[in-house]
């Protein structure tokens, strides 16, 4: 023995405890004997100290052996007690053992005692390490029925053996219901024969199985669930029984696919969509928005700050008011416009959100965006078409009461310029013979330039009809026979 073995010994006789301590001495054990010889020290040591022997007389002036027995296993049930006694009989012995003593020695023959002793202490290790085996098992039982995943322990034949709470919590049978059961009990008709068959030929082959299966709990609802079955393998190396580990993952894969949903509709819309975090990196931006902007499909998203997808009077507007506006009131709207790679401005009705968490603070921004450049040039080709209709009007009516030529040349113009926004108008008198053009009448910008300048509807004079129709920008040509007014093209492009 590696240690001393602490002893209490009940013994009022000291000359027979002499006699047991150097009998255990002769046959080489190392002990360490505390000796007490009535009720109250021993009672007093029991309490105090940690022993792992207790050697009690069967027989004392104000105790006796059982009654030590019996104080021994209210209070350390497992500590081995040997009743020694000079006159114990038979039936005594028998009570002894029945109260719970490890053995009886009787003191003519203490030649027993140190086998006694060795089987005594050997047993209550064994008795220890069983005890502290059983606790473990029960705590790993309580660590396996707590989990939050389902465990099922299954034979070989497949039968239930034991199942967790959790397995109870996510398919609606109890323990009772499921102990004694086969898993096909939990079949949802989404999978085949071959799918099964597929399971069991891996985990009887000793091999692990993982992946999804549906179940169907007892209430008719599906549960998908993530699961491992492992081969358990007994003594001779063969499978006794399979450990399935399940999780349930329903709501995951509910939120996959509410997901998949959400961005086939968003890559789905004609409409810009992009969301970017608080600091204004761009963290994901649909199909129509990777169009409008041109970006091709190698550039990732993210590397992209806000500021980058707009002209800088629009990133102006949406860094300054839009996205300050959106974080104070949740929703900001505007004419933007953002920038294509290639230059292209991109005129677009911008609606900006702030999304923020539970503690107000600002977890990103989305913005939805729509193209209206299309719905600009008409709301432009409109403004023009009534441009020219207010000017047409004018001079219609100016043709009508106004008889002086001169007056109606300069209202003409002066109509043109008010009604039809152009920066200057003027008519001029064609000469039949030269083809020269003299201005008579002019308004707006530049008339005093126009008095100076002189033009031709020539073709052989170098610029003559271009300069005729373009050198001053907006020019109005009115025939001298009818009056008619004839609108010309501004250096914009834009006709009147």
């Amino acid at each position: 023995m590696n240690r001393s073995i602490r002893v209490l010994h009940l013994e009022d006789d000291p000359h027979d405890a002499e006699l047991i301590q150097r009998k255990l001495k002769v046959e080489g054990l190392s002990f360490e004997i505390v000796r007490v010889d009535r009720k109250e020290t021993f009672e007093s040591a029991l309490e105090r100290g940690a022993f792992d022997l207790v050697l009690a007389d069967y027989s004392l002036p104000d105790y006796d052996g059982i009654s030590a027995l019996s104080r021994v296993r209210e209070k350390q049930p497992y500590l081995p007690v040997i009743v020694i006694s000079g006159t114990l009989g038979e039936e005594e012995a028998v009570e002894c053992l029945k109260a719970g003593a490890a053995d009886y020695v009787l003191k003519n023959n203490l030649v027993r005692l140190p086998a006694a002793v060795e089987r005594a202490l050997r047993d209550a290790r064994n008795i220890a390490e069983r005890k502290r085996a059983e606790a473990w098992l029960r705590l790993q039982g309580a660590a396996l029925d707590a989990a939050a995943n389902t465990i099922v322990i299954t034979r070989l034949d497949g039968t239930i053996r034991w199942v967790n709470q959790a397995f109870s919590m996510l398919t609606g049978y109890s323990a009772e219901e499921a102990i004694g059961q086969n898993p096909r009990m939990l079949k949802s008709g989404r999978h085949g024969a071959e799918f099964y068959r597929r399971i069991y030929d891996t985990i009887l082959g000793g091999s692990v199985w993982q992946g999804e299966i549906v179940n169907r709990c007892k209430d008719g609802r599906l549960a998908t669930e993530e699961m491992t079955i492992t081969p358990v393998r007994g003594g001779g190396g063969e499978i006794t029984d399979f450990i399935a580990i399940k999780q349930d993952v329903t709501a995951r894969k509910e939120a996959e696919e509410h997901r998949a949903r959400l961005s086939a509709i968003l890559e789905s819309s004609p409409d810009f969509v992009a969301t970017a975090d608080p600091e204004g990196n761009v963290l994901y931006c649909n199909g129509a928005a990777r169009r409008l902007l041109e970006l091709p499909e190698d550039i990732d998203a993210s590397q992209i700050k806000i500021s980058e997808t707009h002209p800088q009077w629009a990133a102006e507007l949406v860094l300054t008011s839009g996205i300050p506006g959106a974080i104070r009131d949740g929703v900001w709207s505007g004419e933007t416009a953002f920038i294509t790679r290639s230059g292209r401005e991109i005129p677009v009705i911008q609606v900006i959100l702030a999304h923020k968490g539970s503690d107000g603070r600002l977890k990103f921004l989305s913005t939805i965006a729509r193209d209206i450049g299309e719905l600009k040039d008409k709301e432009l080709r409109i403004s023009r078409l009534n441009r020219v209709y207010a000017v047409l009007s004018g001079i219609n009516t100016l043709i009508v009461h106004v008889r002086d030529r001169q007056k109606l040349f300069e209202e003409s113009c002066r109509i043109a310029v008010k009604e039809g926004q152009f920066p200057f108008a003027w008519i001029g008198l064609l000469d039949p013979a030269t083809q020269d053009v003299t201005p008579v009448a002019w308004a707006g910008e530049h008339a005093e330039t126009l008095t100076r300048a002189k033009s031709s509807a020539r073709d052989d004079i170098q610029g003559g009809k271009e300069r005729l129709g373009g050198r001053f920008g907006s020019v109005a040509r009115c025939s001298t026979t009818t009056l008619r007014p004839v609108p010309s093209t501004d250096r914009a492009g834009m006709k009147s």
